[in-house]
């Protein structure tokens, strides 16, 4: 889990600007557009974060959890780590079951009353944090499942930007890859060969395989 909090942490989550005018990108020109603050171009779609000072493909949001941007590039951490997060609250609780259990057990004197009276009361407040935090990861758990399935980001969806609709299996494989083994460990995805950052020969790659098609209104 810590492995996957420093990824999250230091993996770039959006796209390379694209040092080159417009004009230069040929028949490709349709799927970029200027970023008046970045002064270069970017991949349509992306959204330029105030705080990095950044344009972030398929933006989620600035976590500040993290001080990154939660993007393409390692949204896949992000999500990892919230299954971790989860993990360790439901170990924690079936831990505080057990304490529980055992206190019951106990034989009953005037020591072991103010004993277990103490260690209940501390034991109630680990419950109910485990419990308000499980909840909390789990809500915005659910929110980063829908929007890869969806195809869209929450800033797509406040900026109106559709992209084109792909199966469930092809939205998962573009933020996990196309493995087993991809999915369940923190390691790079292999489908595009993610980096630190979104290169312009990967971005290419998705527009050819239909990846960043954007629907017209």
């Amino acid at each position: 889990m810590v492995y996957n909090f420093v990824c999250v942490i230091f993996t770039f989550g959006g796209s390379d600007n694209v040092d080159i005018l417009l004009e230069e990108i040929g028949e490709y020109k349709d799927y970029f557009e200027f970023c008046d603050k970045c002064n270069s171009s970017r991949p349509i779609g992306s959204h330029h974060c105030r705080r990095c000072k950044k344009c972030i493909l398929k933006m989620d949001h600035h976590c500040v959890w993290i001080t990154n941007c939660v993007g393409l590039c390692n949204q896949k951490y992000f999500i990892q780590f919230l299954v971790y997060m989860e993990l360790m609250c439901i170990f924690n609780l079936l831990l505080i079951v057990g304490n529980v259990m055992d206190l019951l057990d106990k034989n009953d004197n005037l020591d072991s009353y103010i004993f277990k009276r103490d260690a209940l009361y501390f034991i109630f407040i680990n419950f109910l944090i485990s419990v308000i935090f499980f909840l909390f990861v789990c809500i915005i758990l659910i929110g980063q499942i829908y929007s890869i399935i969806k195809g869209n980001s929450k800033i797509d969806e406040l900026k109106k930007i559709k992209f084109k609709r792909i199966t469930v299996k092809e939205n998962l494989k573009i933020i996990f890859g196309n493995s087993f083994a991809q999915i369940l460990l923190p390691v790079k995805n292999k489908m595009y060969n993610y980096n630190d950052e979104l290169k312009f020969e990967t971005i290419i790659d998705m527009i050819n395989n239909k990846h960043l098609e954007i629907t017209t209104p």
